[in-house]
């Protein structure tokens, strides 16, 4: 994210919670960086009311997936993508107006195969999507996207008893750029 600090003055983070990257990052980016943190309803107003208790004026929240159409400079998804069957079609199909760059990070992408598990979040269980790397690659390659770097967040699994092969034993991060 540092990285990227010169060349991104707007964040529109998908699956964001309440700001939580965004605090979390905020010590190392511009404080002229905007950033807009996109989830369901009930969220997006719990976010509101914590950065308006915080008096936090650049960040913003949106539970419309249209709003990423006014423009942004980042789009950035950080252990969201895994809830959704199809994300980035959900994300860039039909997007005029696309970032310069898109952030992925905790993303499950296994070598050889596209599955689905279940997964405990402690109060119930939910849908968990793996994806196959080269095919993921691919779909997002296709809205005009290139990778420009790409890591290993190797302490956190997936694992699936019983199942050690379409198990995943690290999570993957992915820069790419708007070509």
């Amino acid at each position: 994210m540092e990285r990227l600090k010169d060349e991104v003055t707007s964040v529109y983070d998908f699956g964001g919670h309440v700001g939580i990257k965004f605090y979390a990052y905020s010590k190392y980016l511009s404080s002229n960086l905007n950033w807009t943190t996109y989830d369901v309803p009930a969220v997006v107003a719990r976010g509101r009311q914590l950065a308006a208790n915080k008096k936090v004026h650049n960040l913003q929240f949106s539970n419309d997936l249209k709003d990423l159409e006014s423009g942004f400079d980042l789009f950035f998804a950080s252990g969201s993508f895994q809830y959704l069957e199809n994300p980035i079609d959900l994300v860039f199909k039909g997007l005029k107006n696309k970032p310069k760059f898109v952030l992925i990070n905790m993303m499950t992408l296994h070598d050889t195969l596209t599955t689905v598990t279940v997964q405990s979040i402690g109060t119930g269980f939910c849908p968990y999507k793996l994806f196959q790397k080269e095919s993921f690659l691919r779909q997002i390659q296709a809205y005009g996207y290139e990778l420009s770097a790409e890591w290993k967040n190797a302490e956190k699994q997936c694992e699936i008893s019983f199942h050690e092969k379409e198990s995943l034993y690290g999570y993957t991060g992915l820069l790419l750029k708007l070509i």
